[in-house]
C-alpha cells in the first residue's frame, strides 16, 4: 500500500483504526499524525471485514498460515497431486487392497490359502506366510471350535446358552431342577408318588410289608435270608412262604458212653465214651418242599456197651447223617490187671451232601493201671460238647450236650455198684431259607 494507494476507495466498515506509514499526502478520508521527522503516520478509519462479495480485512484461521513477510498460505496444497475438488480412487491410496469378495483380494502379500474350520477338532489350515499363532488369554490369534461350541458359517455359538434362565457363573438350587426332592430324612421327602409305608423285614418268616402302591415284592431280592429253622422232631418239611432256595445242615445223633456192671472186692471195670454222629450240608433250589425229615435219637446208655445213636435223614436216602457208635467196655476183670477200653465204636458217617459230608469224632478211651483210672470223654459235634465221665467214687457220667455229641464213659472200682454211661445227644436239622 506504499506510495500510490488511493484511499478514497475504502468505505465505512467495522474496523476503526489501522495505522499506516506513507510518503505522500493522504486524501480527505485520512487523519494526519506526526510520528517522526520526514515520516507521516496516518490512521485509516472504517475498513470493512472481507466477505464473498466485499473486499476487506481478514484474520488467519484453520488450514492457513501467514509468514514473516505477510504472505498467506494454505496448509495443504494438493491431495495425491490433485487440486480443486479432489476425488480419490484405490490407486491414489498407497497399500490399499481392492474392494470385492475374498477371491478379489489379490494384493495382500503371502496370502495363498484360506483357513478351513473343522468342528471335529482338527486344527485349521493356517495362513502360509503370515505365521499366525494360536490365540491365548494374552494374544489374539487363530482358534478352532472346541467343546461346548458350534459354528454356523462364520458365526461361533455356545451349545449352552443359559442354565435355569441365567447366564454367567450360575449356582443351582433345588428350585432350579424339576422333579428333585429336598434333601433330608425319609420323612422329609414328601414328593415321591405313592410312598406311604416302609417295608418291615421279619426273619421269623412273615412276608415283609411291600411298598403300598408300587407293589415291590421284597421276596424278589434273591439270597435274602427269610428264616433260619432248627428242626428237632421228625416231620415233613414245608418251607416258609417266599422261599426260593434252602441250605440243609444235617447232624446225626451221638452214641452213648459205655456202662459198667457191679464189681466184687477184687474186680474193676471200665468203658469208653460215645462217638459223635456224622454231619452233612446240602444246598437246594427246588424240590425241597415235602421232603420227609427223620431226627435220630441219642444213643441209650446200658450197663455194658453203649447204645448207638440214631440216624438223621432228609428225603429218605437223599441226605443221611448216621448216628455215632456207643462206647466199648473192658471187665469186670481182676484189679491187678491193666485194662484198656479202646476208643468208642465207629463214629457216624455222612452222605448225600453237595457241600459237606463229615464223619463224626471218636469217643475217648478209658485206662486202668493198678489203681488210678483215666476215663474217657464223649466226642464233640458241630452243635454240642461230649459228656464227661463218671464213677470210681465220682458222679455218674454225663449226657452229651447240644446235638450229635457222644455220652461220657463209666468206670467202676472194686466193690462198685453198676453205673450207666452217659446218653448220646439227639440229632438235628438246621435249615436256612433264602428268597
Amino acid at each position: 500500500m506504499a506510495g500510490t494507494q488511493n484511499f478514497s476507495q475504502f468505505t465505512a466498515g467495522t474496523i476503526d483504526d489501522i495505522q499506516v506509514l506513507v510518503g505522500f499526502d493522504p486524501t480527505a478520508n485520512s487523519e494526519r499524525r506526526y510520528a517522526a521527522p520526514s515520516v507521516v503516520s496516518y490512521v485509516v478509519k472504517n475498513i470493512p471485514v472481507a466477505s464473498v462479495t466485499v473486499r476487506g480485512t481478514v484474520k488467519v484461521g484453520s488450514g492457513v498460515s501467514i509468514d514473516s513477510n505477510g504472505a498467506l498460505n494454505a496448509d495443504v496444497t494438493s491431495v495425491a497431486g490433485k487440486h480443486g475438488d479432489v476425488a480419490l480412487s484405490v490407486t491414489d491410496v498407497s497399500g490399499a487392497a481392492k474392494s470385492g469378495a475374498n477371491s478379489d483380494i489379490t494384493d495382500i502379500q503371502g496370502l495363498t490359502k484360506r483357513p478351513t474350520w473343522k468342528v471335529s477338532g482338527v486344527s485349521a489350515t493356517p495362513y502360509d506366510n503370515l505365521n499366525l499363532g494360536a490365540a491365548n488369554p494374552n494374544n489374539a490369534g487363530l482358534v478352532q471350535v472346541g467343546n461346548g461350541l458350534n459354528s454356523s458359517g462364520a458365526i461361533l455359538n455356545a451349545d449352552v446358552l443359559t442354565v435355569a434362565g441365567r447366564k454367567g457363573n450360575v449356582t443351582l438350587g433345588i428350585a432350579d431342577v424339576s422333579g428333585v426332592a429336598a434333601k433330608g430324612a425319609n420323612s422329609d421327602i414328601t414328593s415321591l408318588l405313592a410312598l406311604s409305608a416302609r417295608p418291615t423285614w421279619n426273619l421269623a418268616g412273615t412276608v415283609a410289608t411291600p411298598w403300598d402302591s408300587q407293589n415291590l415284592d421284597p421276596n424278589a431280592i434273591k439270597g435274602r435270608v427269610i428264616a433260619i429253622r432248627a428242626i428237632t422232631t421228625s416231620q415233613t418239611y414245608q418251607s416258609t412262604a417266599g422261599t426260593k432256595s434252602v441250605l440243609f445242615k444235617v447232624q446225626g445223633a451221638g452214641g452213648a458212653g459205655g456202662g459198667c456192671s457191679a464189681t466184687s472186692s477184687s474186680q474193676v471195670m471200665i468203658a469208653a465214651a460215645g462217638s459223635a454222629g456224622g454231619y452233612t450240608e446240602h444246598y437246594m433250589t427246588s424240590g425241597f418242599d415235602g421232603l420227609p425229615i427223620i431226627i435220630g435219637a441219642g444213643g441209650t446208655p446200658t450197663f455194658s456197651v453203649g447204645g448207638v445213636g440214631g440216624d438223621t435223614t432228609v428225603g429218605g436216602t437223599l441226605l443221611v447223617a448216621k448216628g455215632g457208635g456207643g462206647g466199648t467196655v473192658q471187665g469186670p476183670a481182676a484189679n491187678t490187671s491193666p485194662l484198656n477200653a479202646n476208643n468208642g465204636a465207629n463214629p457216624g458217617i455222612a452222605s448225600g451232601g453237595n457241600l459237606l459230608n463229615v464223619t463224626g469224632a471218636v469217643g475217648s478211651a478209658s485206662i486202668y493201671v493198678s489203681g488210678p483210672i483215666i476215663a474217657g470223654l464223649g466226642a464233640d459235634s458241630p452243635f454240642g460238647t461230649g459228656g464227661v465221665w463218671g464213677g470210681f467214687g465220682n458222679p455218674a457220667p454225663k449226657q452229651g450236650s447240644g446235638y450229635g455229641s457222644g455220652g461220657g464213659a463209666a468206670v467202676n472200682s472194686t466193690s462198685g455198684a453198676a453205673i450207666l454211661g452217659g446218653a448220646g445227644a439227639p440229632g438235628v436239622v438246621i435249615v436256612y431259607e433264602y428268597s
